[in-house]
């Protein structure tokens, strides 16, 4: 496959010591350099396994490795502090990645606007001198095929990235507008344009706000707890 670049492989596997993970991949990269490919080991956090693993892995390997890290922790959590490892890894480029579809917040069937929240992301990494060498980005689900980013309200998200990666300073309120005129079956008058693009701005608001409480996680993949019991695991996912 000469148009395959490399690999990036989810280190999430709880039951593998790091030893055996560390020799597996010195394994691993050495045939894949062989074959002029890149290896990239992705950050999967979860509460099943150490968060040490991805550093330690990357600390036994050759610099040329990259680390493909989530913008927030755990999962895509829009409005959540950012993840510690894209400062705490110092020494190989990072790769950002982003959820544009939604997988914890409407699967894409509802509006969710990140464009503030991405620039100030990367802002933050730019001025820590950790600005990543690729982003990343989720533009569906294997397990909701028929539901993609493609021709969703959300694909403002994905057009308005394109930008930010060349016009940082632009303001990304300015690309909803164009957005929508792209979009729309037919002109839009100013107070329409004014009205829907306020609904997606305020649609950030929501998403951070109605499946989480005090900052907490209150929902799995979009539905709400079942029970007090899971209400209660859920409170404590972090």
């Amino acid at each position: 496959m000469p148009t395959v670049r490399g690999l990036r492989l989810s280190l999430s596997t709880p039951d593998v010591s790091t030893e055996n993970w560390i020799s597996a991949l010195k394994a691993l990269y050495k045939g894949i350099r062989q074959l002029g490919r890149q290896l990239i080991l992705r950050d999967y956090q979860d509460k099943t396994w150490p968060r040490h693993m991805l550093r330690e892995a990357l600390e036994a390997l050759p610099g040329d490795v990259r680390a493909s890290v989530k913008a927030t922790e755990l999962d895509y959590r829009p409005g959540f502090a950012g993840n510690p490892n894209l400062l705490n890894i110092r020494h190989n480029q990072k790769w950002l990645e982003l959820d544009l579809w939604g997988l914890e917040y409407g699967w894409t069937l509802l509006p969710c606007y990140l464009l503030d929240e991405i620039q100030q992301r990367l802002s933050w990494l730019n001025q820590l001198d950790s600005t990543p060498e690729a982003i990343t980005v989720r533009v569906d689900w294997e397990w909701l095929p028929d539901l993609t980013l493609e021709d969703s309200v959300n694909e403002l998200n994905l057009s308005g990235l394109s930008r930010l990666i060349h016009e940082p300073e632009i303001a990304p309120r300015q690309l909803i507008a164009p957005w929508l005129q792209q979009r729309a079956r037919a002109p839009l008058s100013l107070p329409n344009l004014n009205a829907i693009s306020e609904i997606l701005v305020a649609s950030h608001e929501w998403s951070c706000k109605t499946p989480t409480l005090l900052g907490r996680v209150l929902q799995s993949h979009s539905r709400p707890p079942e029970d007090l019991d899971q209400t209660l695991h859920l409170l404590h996912l972090d």
